[in-house]
Parts: structure tokens; C-alpha cells; sequence
């Protein structure tokens, strides 16, 4: 891409790599690294205490490691240190063009959490296997931003809950992945969790789970409406002004 393109015409970048094709899958040897560099970057994923408050060392036979590790060979991800957004746990970047996708977790409590301090061994799982499960709903975030980008009429609110209900899906992998195989080796562990971390207890529908969340100042508005004011307006109004400045763009031949 020529640096004119990337600075005359930077604004169209994020609409065009909607439509480019996605790499290959991580190798072996990728995966591996790339797990060992997210435990290295988070410690307090390495280890657990159990019911008793003995400390163990998380093992490559645990369910978090075996899972992580089939994970970054199955997601096209890396690992990425850089802190996450101020209003996340966790986010992510999902895989576009020629560049495959990175998972972020918090050292510390962002929200859901005392604000500031250090995210525990469950937190910090449960923040990465929430992360990538949403990232497996690449396409329907492609979706709804592809609409944003080229519909004006596609107002904030609706975008903003058309995420939400993504993530809810989310939401509901994570309650099956936790009640299936986080769970039972909890137990086997002697491991005491905390299941409402996990998605038990969510409303069984999208509508009644958004009703849940009523400030305009926290969740989904703090995160989803932030990035529709800060990205998708100016990317509007960007478009709009060159636009404007070719009519013949805008005009049949």
C-alpha cells in the first residue's frame, strides 16, 4: 500500500479490510510461544489456590493450559501485552486481512472488580476464554461494523446493542465451556470458583440480559459507545467531506 493511499485516503483502510482474506492457522511452535508469553506477561494465571489455601502451579495437563493452548492454534491469534482499553477487563482484535487477530487481558480490575488491583488466577481465565469465544463472532462484529461505516441511518443505540447481543453469545459459550470443563476440574482440584463470573445465572434471552445493565455509563454504552463516537463518527465525517469535495462521485455517468 502506497504511504499516498495511507495518507491521502487513511480514513477508508477500516472499511476496506472487511473484505480481504484471513491468514493461516498458527503452528505448533507459534501457539506454544504465544502461550507461554501471555503467562509470562500475566503470572497470576500460572498459579491457584485451592479450598484449603494450599498454592499450586498451573500444569500443562490443566484444563486452562490444554484449552489456551488449542486456542491459539485454532483462532488465528497472538498474544498482545499492550493494556486494554480503560473501560475492559479484556478485549480483542479480531483476525482481518493479512493479519491475524490479538487477545488483551488486564493485570488489574478495569471494572467488575476493585478498580486498580491486581485480577486473580479465575478472573484472568475467565477474561480469556470470554475473549475468545467473542472472537469466533468475527463476522457478526464485521457485520455490524460494515453497516456503521456505509449507513448513515444506522444510529449509535442501535449499534451499541447490536454488539451487546453479540457478546451475550459469548456469554453463553462461556457458561457451557465452564459448566463442561472449567467445572469438573475445579473439582477435581478441589478448586472453589465463582460461577456468576463464568455466565450462571444470566438471563436465557438478550433482551432481558441488556435490561440488566441501565446506565448509560457502564457496560455495553462505556465500551461499544465509545468506539462508535471515537471511530465510526469521524470515519462518517471524513467520508462525507471527500465526498463532498469529488461530486462527480456522487453523480451517475
Amino acid at each position: 500500500m502506497s504511504l499516498e493511499f495511507k495518507g491521502r485516503y487513511h480514513f477508508l483502510i477500516p472499511i476496506l479490510m472487511l473484505f480481504i482474506v484471513r491468514p493461516a492457522f498458527a503452528t505448533q511452535s507459534v501457539r506454544q510461544e504465544q502461550l507461554e508469553a501471555m503467562l509470562h506477561d500475566r503470572p497470576n494465571m500460572t498459579a491457584y489456590f485451592d479450598s484449603n489455601n494450599a498454592r499450586h502451579e498451573l500444569l500443562v495437563t490443566d484444563a486452562p493450559f490444554k484449552y489456551a493452548l488449542v486456542i491459539y492454534g485454532s483462532k488465528h491469534i497472538l498474544w498482545d501485552p499492550n493494556p486494554t482499553t480503560p473501560a475492559a477487563n479484556g478485549n480483542h482484535t479480531y483476525p482481518a486481512a493479512d493479519i491475524l487477530g490479538r487477545i488483551r487481558i488486564s493485570p488489574t480490575y478495569n471494572h467488575d472488580g476493585p478498580v486498580g488491583m491486581p485480577m486473580d488466577f479465575e478472573n484472568l481465565w475467565k477474561t480469556f476464554f470470554f475473549e475468545a469465544f467473542n472472537m469466533e463472532n468475527a463476522k457478526l462484529f464485521e457485520k455490524s461494523l460494515k453497516r456503521a461505516l456505509t449507513d448513515n441511518t444506522y444510529t449509535r443505540s442501535q449499534y451499541v446493542l447490536d454488539n451487546a447481543r453479540i457478546e451475550y453469545s459469548a456469554i453463553l459459550k462461556l457458561r457451557r465451556f465452564y459448566l463442561k470443563v472449567i467445572l469438573p476440574w475445579a473439582k477435581r482440584k478441589n478448586i472453589k470458583l465463582t460461577p456468576k463470573l463464568w455466565g450462571v445465572g444470566v438471563p436465557e434471552n438478550s433482551a432481558a440480559w441488556i435490561k440488566l445493565y441501565n446506565s448509560k455509563n457502564g457496560y455495553p454504552w462505556n465500551y461499544w459507545g465509545r468506539y462508535f463516537d471515537e471511530s465510526i463518527v469521524p470515519y462518517r465525517q471524513r467520508l462525507s467531506a471527500y465526498l463532498n469535495s469529488c461530486p462527480h462521485l456522487l453523480t451517475d455517468k
